[in-house]
């Protein structure tokens, strides 16, 4: 972050200091054990804790000052600013220092793939730019304003990651950070517990839309069922990805190598370029079409951003491809899930087995509300319809995925666990050399520790 006094902050959020008005802020955080000298500490409640308990440590660990909504333990004469709401004036001094940079900010959202395409784009347009992307998932009303602040002048383009559980959540990010380009990546069924359809998802998803400048640029999944409907909410261009449907920035001559990583060759007016998705899976195509959309909405060569992105790193736990001692090969997709890309992940372990056994271990996807058994059902179905010789399930909605499993005419071992650990504690003596293992699951289910037994036991 660029260095800003105290005073100039107050004024940015609407805040009242209290203290020394001149010293200067070099960063923000939220988190006192991990502030460092130099920085404004955000007082934020939490559902655990409440970070006013914890401004005297921010002092001490070389906070300048700290935002607060209330009376709180602090060092005589140590600054504070004081603000109806913290959350808010977060929002409101991330829009403000985001004014202050007069560069393309990208916005990016969707059901599924969100980091991955930020991590797409980021490599994409690392080609031409000097790229700010959003670190790990700061990609909340708190975490957004957090890598906002990271901003430099140094940085010529700006990847920000925006998450969405509700009505109007996103239209507050959008109105922070201000992109100029925004990247919905699909409308899926995650929240669907929240927002009760995908009509609904799709409209809270647009709210990205709406902010975009007419100078903007709106990057768009041809493939996408809502296409059309998100096309006609963007008050600016549109530029279009996709390989099943026509689309400006497409993928032709597909096909998967023994990974499951896709190799094609993207086409954008007279541009082609050759590409080797560096993340398998089929759906991943997509998420580099967007970032690849992205950089020539930037002015970057098609065949420049291409080897660009074919050199980022593989994310964590987002299908990556683990091979064991004893020759077991593991999909380790446990971030997150939806039914989406639980499907999507399917279809890669469909096509990477290639004639060896195929193992799916499956936590519960949640937030889907009073669709959630069909859900799950239906997910049992299409791991029997791939070929799955062994189904694991894991948590509450484990008896229907196995339900949805044996309704079919070639059903395969099941097995159900309450939790993670408990499948880790006994999936081992279901696999045999040669398998490749699909593990995959929300965040809440901790799948990653069926991962961890697996490569290093088997």
């Amino acid at each position: 972050m660029e260095s800003i006094t105290l005073d100039d902050i107050a004024k940015a959020i609407g805040g009242v200091l209290t203290g020394e008005r001149t010293l200067l802020v070099k960063g923000i955080g939220i988190d006192s054990r991990t502030i460092e000298p130099g920085q404004l500490f955000f007082a934020i409640p939490g559902e655990r804790t409440d970070g006013h308990q914890y401004v005297r440590m921010s002092a001490e660990r070389g906070a300048v000052g700290a935002v607060v909504s209330k009376p709180v333990d602090a060092p005589e004469g140590f600054p504070l600013i004081y603000v109806a709401d913290t959350v808010w004036a977060l929002g409101c001094f991330a829009r403000w220092y985001r004014s202050l940079f007069h560069i393309p900010v990208v916005g990016i959202t969707g059901s599924a793939g969100k980091t991955t395409t930020k991590e797409m784009t980021a490599a994409a347009l690392g080609a031409r730019h000097t790229v700010l992307k959003s670190p790990q998932n700061l990609n909340t009303e708190i975490g957004l304003p957090l890598a906002i602040a990271q901003i430099e002048r140094c940085h010529t383009v700006a990847v920000l990651e925006m998450a969405m559980r509700g009505r109007g959540q996103l239209d507050w990010l959008a109105t922070i950070a201000r992109p100029t380009i925004g990247v919905i990546t699909n409308i899926g069924w995650a929240h669907l517990g929240l927002l009760g359809s995908r009509d609904n998802i799709a409209l809270a998803k647009s709210e990205l839309l709406y902010r975009l400048p007419e100078h903007g640029v709106a990057v768009l999944n041809a493939d996408d069922e809502y296409f059309d409907f998100c096309r006609r909410q963007a008050p600016c261009e549109v530029l279009s990805f996709g390989w099943q449907r026509p689309a400006m920035v497409r993928a032709t001559k597909i096909h998967l190598d023994r990974d499951g990583r896709a190799q094609c060759v993207v086409r954008y007016r007279r541009q082609s370029a050759s590409l080797q998705v560096p993340v398998p899976g089929l759906h991943h195509l997509s998420n580099a079409l967007a970032a690849l959309a992205v950089a020539v909405a930037l002015e970057v060569p098609l065949a420049e951003a291409a080897t660009s992105l074919q050199q980022m790193q593989a994310v964590d736990k987002r299908m990556q491809v683990l091979h064991t001692s004893k020759q077991v090969t593991v999909l380790d997709d446990t971030y997150n899930a939806n039914p989406a890309s639980v499907n999507a992940a399917l279809h890669t372990l469909e096509r990477m087995a290639n004639g060896c056994r195929r193992v799916v271990v499956l936590g519960d996807m949640l937030e889907l509300g009073d669709d959630a058994p069909q859900l799950h059902r239906q997910i049992g179905q299409e791991a029997a319809r791939i070929g799955a010789h062994v189904l694991v399930a894991v948590g509450e909605m484990a008896e229907e995925v196995v339900r949805g499993a044996k309704s079919m005419a070639h059903a395969p071992v099941c097995l159900t666990f309450g939790d993670s650990r408990t499948a880790a504690e006994n999936v081992l003596r279901y696999l045999q050399p040669g398998d490749v293992v699909l593990v995959k699951g929300s965040r809440a289910l901790q799948m990653e520790q069926v991962v961890k037994a697996i490569c290093e036991d088997c």
